[in-house]
């Protein structure tokens, strides 16, 4: 394995920037839609695997090296994007809806939605929801948009707004169907 000499996102943000600035976050966060992108059209010869999904994307599993080099780790309950899976798993301040339900199947849509609310935590440095108990956040998570970032931060640039707000969409077929998607949009904000 290669050792990894960074701050996770959650330290980074909490301990070196507070909310990111504009200038530093949109080059991040590029990079991390760019790695998760790049595990959606990974080409496995495993059946099921047709591309990778994360399903666990969140600050803690987000390494900032000092070069300013991203890396996406804990790909620990990843499965195959055509794969079948056996239980609910993830972080419930950054599961998508539809991965509360095993009876859903999952896709690249869902790891959209948890990078809408990763992108809501950079430029806030607060988490999308607030609860106070599991089943209030798995809720919220599942029915509620994120909190307003201008209302956590009034500093953060209102144009993250439509991109959090269209990533987190509770129904996938609303949401950015593509990482390309994403990195389409952020280039076009600039």
């Amino acid at each position: 394995m290669e050792y990894v000499d960074g701050l996770t996102l959650d330290n980074y943000v909490h301990n070196i920037t507070g909310p990111i600035p504009l200038e530093i976050v949109v080059p991040l966060f590029k990079q991390i839609v760019s790695a998760i992108g790049f595990a959606h059209d990974k080409k496995i010869p495993i059946e099921g695997y047709k591309g990778v999904l994360h399903l666990d994307i969140k600050p803690n599993n987000i390494f900032i090296l000092g070069n300013g080099t991203v890396k996406v780790i804990d790909y620990g309950i990843s499965q195959g994007a055509e794969e079948e899976r056996g239980e609910v798993m993830g972080t419930l301040m950054y599961m998508a809806p539809e991965q509360y339900d095993k009876r859903y199947i999952l896709d690249k849509r869902t790891d959209i939605y948890a990078l809408g609310c990763l992108l809501h935590f950079m430029v806030t440095g607060a988490n999308p929801f607030t609860a106070n108990s599991q089943e209030d956040l798995a809720y919220k998570a599942r029915y509620e948009k994120t909190r307003r970032i201008k209302k956590i931060y009034p500093a953060a640039d209102g144009k993250f707004q439509y991109l959090i707000d269209k990533a987190t969409q509770k129904y996938p077929d609303d949401r950015f169907q593509t990482c390309n998607e994403i990195i389409t949009y952020l280039d076009a904000m600039l």
